[in-house]
């Protein structure tokens, strides 16, 4: 499992050979946290699908037969999300993506990437 921390309004992306996820924190409460799951399904060019989740600490949301998200830990301010995937898949932090995709020509200094616009707090 890879884990990896975010606070409000931050994001980590989930890169599959087939689809591409947007994991964006909207809330932490004590033991469970609020995410927002966004991703465009490969048979549907230009739709975008969104979910709202709730997930408690140790609770686990599949993605598809072999991604799963788990809610490991919350601390303070950032929850602490855990990936069981495929060596396929690419996980990584929104800010880490988009820096990898400048460095490889794929995103001028202005764009946002998948992300668009920053999550209001």
């Amino acid at each position: 499992m890879l884990v990896f921390s975010r606070a409000i309004g931050e994001s980590g992306i989930l890169v599959h050979p087939s689809m591409t996820w947007l994991i964006t924190v909207l809330s932490i409460r004590s033991n469970d946290a609020t995410f927002l799951i966004t991703h465009a399904p490969p048979n549907a060019p230009g739709v975008l699908k969104a979910q709202k989740i709730d997930l408690s600490i140790d609770q686990m949301q599949k993605l598809n037969e072999t991604t799963q998200l788990v809610l490991v830990d919350i601390r303070e301010e950032k929850v602490r999300i855990g990936v069981n995937t495929t060596r396929d898949t690419q996980v990584h932090r929104l800010e880490v993506w988009q820096a990898i995709q400048r460095e490889n020509g794929f995103l001028d200094d202005g764009d946002e990437g998948p992300a668009g616009s920053p999550v209001p707090a």
